[in-house]
């Protein structure tokens, strides 16, 4: 496995029910360096939203299992086997930071550096 290390800015964090059920259909427009982390999920959908977002499944060391660079609305992607977590950032926050299965992401609460 590949050891190179990304970082994304995490700016949501879901574990209430409700919070999880809602995700990001609350906001208008994600943010190009918002990052919403879900843990323990199965899958997700974008029914509701108006924009795309990308989706990269981690595993419990953070690995990225499965990553999806562009999900479009009204979709599902369920979880890869292995998933602890799912990431949803921005699709351009991708292009920043080269991304690759089994890279071991790193993230940074509020967006710090």
């Amino acid at each position: 496995m590949n050891e190179r290390a990304g970082w994304l800015p995490v700016k949501f964090v879901s574990r209430a029910l409700l919070a999880r059920a809602l995700g990001l259909r609350t906001l208008p427009q994600l943010a190009p360096h918002a990052t919403l982390w879900l843990e323990s999920c199965n899958g997700v959908h974008t029914f509701c939203l108006r924009y795309p977002i990308a989706v990269l499944m981690l595993d419990a060391d953070r690995r990225v299992l499965a990553l999806y660079t562009t999900v479009r609305p009204c979709r599902i992607v369920w979880a890869t086997p292995g998933t602890w977590a799912v990431v949803e950032p921005h699709p351009d926050a991708l292009r920043s930071v080269p991304v690759q299965v089994g890279h071991r992401m790193i993230f940074r609460r509020g967006g710090e550096h």
